[in-house]
């Protein structure tokens, strides 16, 4: 597992890629699956899944870590088009930058591909987020998410410069 080291000068927080080799794999499944259940109490998403996640070709998930405590993750599937299918930040950490960090390093993975995603029309700062990053919204899904019932925003990232947010506009 190859950690990229974003803030040495905060002491280091690092992504990485998990995926089927690495040695500790089965650990940080553990820890993932823990905080997405705290962000997402309603998610679809179980251990099983995300261990096949790890698993495949077509799927990148990306893990935020400082010390040995796991801050965030973002998954990306990339088939005819990408789809950020997850972004989850650890609520005492937001507003650090960890998931316009996530996001610099998973969308590469898309690279040539249109990126889209699905995100609650009541989550204004995921919204700006995903704005700042290049993201457009495309359109509306009544009634997507449950738990509460909300749209979905419907948002496109297209491939290429045009996608891309300038330097410092993040």
């Amino acid at each position: 597992m190859e950690d990229r080291t974003l803030c040495p000068e905060k002491g280091g927080l690092r992504i990485f890629r998990l995926e089927a080799g690495c040695e500790d794999r089965e650990d940080w499944l553990d820890r993932l699956w823990e905080l997405d259940r705290e962000i997402f109490p309603n998610s679809p998403w179980g251990r099983e899944a995300f261990q096949k996640n790890t698993e495949n070709s077509f799927d990148t998930l990306l893990l935020c870590r400082e010390e040995e405590r796991l801050l965030g993750y973002a998954l990306l599937r990339c088939l005819d088009a990408a789809e950020l299918l997850i972004l989850g930040v650890r609520k005492e950490c937001r507003n650090r930058g960890i998931g316009t960090a996530l996001l610099r390093e998973l969308l590469p993975y898309g690279e040539g591909l249109p990126v889209w995603l699905e995100v609650r029309e009541g989550n204004l700062a995921a919204r700006k987020l995903y704005a700042r990053q290049g993201f457009l919204e495309e359109g509306r899904r009544k009634g997507y998410y449950k738990d509460p019932k909300e749209d979905a925003i419907l948002m496109k990232r297209d491939p290429g410069p045009a996608g891309m947010p300038e330097k410092g506009e993040e």
